[in-house]
C-alpha cells in the first residue's frame, strides 16, 4: 500500500497520509506536516536511511529538476526497504507541484532474494551433473544450458534465447539437425509424453559421438505448456 505525500508549486506539503508518518515513525501525524517546506521534510527524514546524504541530495535534485522517477529503492536503518516514485505535476510550462509515493517492499525484496538464492542452488546442482541438461521455453528457445551440454561458456551464453535453428546456422549444420529436434519438440508437446531417441554427432576431432536424448514437456495445472526439459547422456563407449 502506498504512503503518499503531495506538495504544491512552492514545495509546501499540502497532503500527507498517516501511513507515510508511520513509515518514518513521525509521532505528530499528518497535520504536523501540512504547510511544511519539502526541504525541511527531507532533512527531517534523511537519517531514517542507511545513506542519509545520498538520500538528501538525490531527493533534492529530483524535486528541483521536476523529474519523473519510478521504482527507486532505498534501505532504511530499521532494516526496511522502501520503494519510491516521484510524479511531477506540470501543466503547460508551469510547475503545479508533485506527488511522492512510498511503499514498504521489504517482504517483496526478501522473497526475491530467497528465490534468487534458490535458483542459484539448483543451477549449481544442474551445472555439476555429468549429463546434458537444457530447458526450452514454450517457443523452443533455450532458457537454461548446463556446461555438460555446451562446454564453451561463451557459446552457452550466446545460445540463451536462441533456437536450434539459430545454432544450426551458426555451426553450419545440415537442415535435418534442427528440423528433427523441432519435430520432437512438437510431438512431445502434442502427446504430453517424454520422447527418447539416439542422436549421432560428429565432434571437433571428426569422430562420431552417440547421445541418448530425452525430451520432456512440462505443463501447468491448467494444461498450458510451460517449458520442455532436454536430458542427454553420451553413450558413445556403450555403442562402440
Amino acid at each position: 500500500r502506498d504512503r503518499i505525500v503531495a506538495a504544491d508549486e512552492n514545495r509546501k506539503i499540502i497532503s500527507a497520509k498517516q501511513m507515510f508518518c508511520d513509515l518514518y515513525d513521525l509521532p505528530d501525524g499528518p497535520s504536523h506536516l501540512l504547510g511544511m517546506d519539502m526541504y525541511e521534510s527531507i532533512a527531517l527524514r534523511m537519517h531514517a536511511y542507511t545513506d542519509p546524504d545520498k538520500f538528501y541530495h538525490t531527493t533534492v535534485s529530483i524535486m528541483e529538476k521536476m523529474e519523473m522517477v519510478l521504482g527507486e529503492e532505498w534501505e532504511m536503518t530499521n532494516g526496511k526497504i522502501v520503494g519510491r516514485d516521484h510524479i511531477p505535476l506540470v501543466m503547460g510550462s508551469g510547475n503545479k507541484g508533485s506527488i511522492w509515493k512510498f511503499r514498504d517492499i521489504t517482504i517483496q525484496k526478501g522473497n526475491e532474494k530467497q528465490l534468487a538464492e534458490l535458483r542459484h542452488f539448483y543451477e549449481q546442482i544442474l551445472n555439476h551433473i555429468s549429463a546434458d541438461i537444457v530447458v526450452f521455453d514454450k517457443d523452443q528457445r533455450y532458457i537454461f544450458i548446463n556446461p555438460s551440454a555446451v562446454k564453451n561458456s561463451e557459446l552457452r551464453g550466446w545460445m540463451i534465447g536462441k533456437t536450434d535453428e539459430d545454432y544450426r546456422l551458426l555451426r553450419n549444420k545440415p537442415l535435418e539437425f534442427s528440423k528433427r529436434r523441432s519435430e520432437i519438440f512438437l510431438e512431445a508437446r502434442a502427446t504430453r509424453k517424454n520422447i527418447e531417441w539416439e542422436e549421432m554427432l560428429v565432434n571437433r576431432d571428426g569422430e562420431p559421438e552417440f547421445h541418448l536424448r530425452n525430451h520432456f514437456p512440462v505443463f501447468d495445472e491448467q494444461g498450458n505448456h510451460l517449458m520442455s526439459i532436454g536430458y542427454g547422456l553420451n553413450i558413445t563407449d556403450r555403442v562402440l
